[in-house]
C-alpha cells in the first residue's frame, strides 16, 4: 500500500471528509520532500527552471462545524516530526515570519518550512501587515535559489534555497470576506489549490471508552499501520535528486499539456496558466508514496490529473463569496457569459454588465479575482488590446 492509502486507513474513524485527509497526506509528503527532489523544466537540452513538490500550497475549505478542517490538518503532526520538517504556525508579521524561516535563527540548515494554518483568514487578515505578507508568500512560492526581502526593522534579509509548503483551512465566507482582496487579485491565489467539501463521508461518535468494546485485532493492525507510516515518511524525507519521465509518462504529459493550453480553459491567466505544473508536483508526491522512486510514469500523471479535476469541480462552491462581500457581482458575470455561449470579448462583456455595478473599477476587480480563482479565463486577441473572457469547466458545472 502507498503512504497515502495507509494514512487514509489510519484516519478512517476521524470525521473529516476523506478528501481532506488525502490532501493533508499530499501536503505532508510534499513538505517532507521540500526541494531535495526536483523536476527540471527543459526544452532543446536547456533547463529553464526547476519545480519542487515542496511548492504545493493547499487550503481546505468548508463551512464551520462538523467537517473538522482544523482537526484534519493536525492529525499529521507525529509524521511531520518524524520527517524532521520545520513547522511554522500561527499569526505572524512578515518580519517574524522571515525570522522563523531564516536558517541562522534556528537549528535547521536551510530555508525550507511547512506552513500550517488552522484559519487562513486569521493569518492573512485585513490588518496592515497582511498585504506585505501576501506579497512575501507569493514571491517565496517560486522557490528561487536566492530570495531577498527588505523589512523596515531588519533591512535586507537574504534566504538561500527557500521553499514553502502550506496546509491551511478556511470557510467560503472567510475566503471571500475576511482575506484581503489583494490575495485574490494577485498571483497568490493561482499558486494555491483549494479543496472544498460540502459534507463528510464519515461518521463516528468516538465512544470507545471500555476495553470490552475494543477489537484488539483491529488495534494491533492500526499500530502496524502507524509504525509503517512513521518509517516510510522518514525514508521519503531522505530522498534526493532529479525526477525524470518514463517514455509513456512523457508522451502522456506532452499530449495533455497541448490539449490544455489549446483549450478555452487553458488559455486564461491565473490558475489555468499554472495548472499543469500543479499536476506535476502532485504526480511527484504520488510517485514517491507508491514506490519511492523518482520517475514520473503515465499512471501517476493521470492520477494527479484526476485529483485536480475533482477539486476543480468544486471551485465555484469554494469561491462563492470571492469578488465582493456577496456573490452578486460574480453571478452577474457568470450568468452573462452563460447567456452568450460561454465567452465574450472584453468590450462586449463590459457593455453588458457595467450597469449592474456602482463603479467601473469594481468590474475590473471582480474579473481579476474570478480569473485568479479559475472561474473564468482571459485570452488576448492577436494584435489587439482587446481579449476574450470565457467560462471554465468548473463554472459550467454551476449551470
Amino acid at each position: 500500500m502507498s503512504w497515502i492509502s495507509d494514512y487514509l486507513e489510519y484516519t478512517k474513524n476521524q470525521e473529516s471528509p476523506t478528501r481532506f485527509h488525502m490532501w493533508t497526506a499530499i501536503a505532508t509528503i510534499a513538505a517532507a520532500l521540500g526541494r531535495k527532489v526536483w523536476l527540471d523544466r527543459r526544452s532543446g537540452g536547456v533547463t529553464h527552471y526547476r519545480i519542487y513538490p515542496g511548492q504545493l500550497m493547499i487550503v481546505l475549505v468548508a463551512d464551520s462545524g462538523r467537517l473538522r478542517k482544523s482537526t484534519a490538518i493536525r492529525l499529521n503532526q507525529e509524521y511531520v516530526k518524524e520527517a524532521n520538517i520545520r513547522v511554522i504556525k500561527g499569526k505572524s508579521s512578515p518580519e517574524a515570519f522571515l525570522m522563523q524561516l531564516d536558517p541562522h535563527s534556528n537549528s535547521m540548515n536551510d530555508s525550507v518550512a511547512f506552513l500550517v494554518i488552522s484559519e487562513l483568514s486569521v493569518f492573512l487578515s485585513k490588518q496592515t501587515y497582511a498585504e506585505p505578507l501576501i506579497d512575501l508568500l507569493t514571491d517565496l512560492a517560486d522557490a528561487d535559489d536566492v530570495f531577498e526581502y527588505t523589512t523596515k526593522k531588519d533591512g535586507k534579509v537574504k534566504l538561500l534555497r527557500p521553499c514553502i509548503t502550506m496546509l491551511a483551512a478556511t470557510t467560503p465566507v472567510g475566503l471571500g470576506e475576511n482575506i484581503p482582496a489583494k490575495a485574490h487579485s494577485t498571483g497568490f491565489m493561482s499558486r494555491v489549490l483549494y479543496v472544498y467539501a460540502r459534507e463528510t463521508d464519515r461518521c463516528d461518535a468516538l465512544t470507545d471508552v471500555e476495553d470490552k468494546h475494543v477489537d484488539f485485532t483491529e488495534v494491533k493492525r492500526m499500530e502496524e499501520i502507524h509504525k509503517h507510516l512513521l518509517s516510510s515518511i522518514q525514508s521519503i524525507s531522505q530522498l534526493a535528486g532529479p525526477f525524470t519521465y518514463t517514455k509513456d509518462g512523457r508522451d502522456w504529459y506532452e499530449a495533455a499539456y497541448k490539449d490544455w493550453v489549446n483549450s478555452s480553459q487553458g488559455k486564461g491567466e491565473g490558475y489555468p496558466s499554472r495548472r499543469m505544473e500543479h499536476l506535476l508536483r502532485i504526480a511527484m508526491v504520488l510517485v514517491v508514496t507508491n514506490s519511492q522512486n523518482l520517475i514520473l510514469d503515465e499512471r501517476s500523471l493521470k492520477a494527479a490529473d484526476m485529483a485536480l479535476q475533482k477539486i476543480e469541480a468544486e471551485f465555484p462552491s469554494a469561491f462563492a463569496y470571492i469578488g465582493n462581500s456577496a456573490a452578486r457581482d460574480r453571478d452577474v458575470i457568470l450568468n452573462t457569459l452563460r447567456q452568450n455561449g460561454g465567452k465574450l470579448p472584453l468590450s462586449a462583456l463590459y457593455g453588458k454588465i457595467c450597469n449592474h455595478f456602482n463603479y467601473v473599477d469594481d468590474v475590473a476587480k471582480t474579473l481579476n479575482m474570478m480569473t485568479a480563482a479559475g472561474l473564468i479565463t482571459f485570452s488576448r486577441m492577436p494584435n489587439s488590446n482587446d481579449g476574450v473572457y470565457s467560462l471554465t469547466a468548473s463554472s459550467l458545472i454551476g449551470r
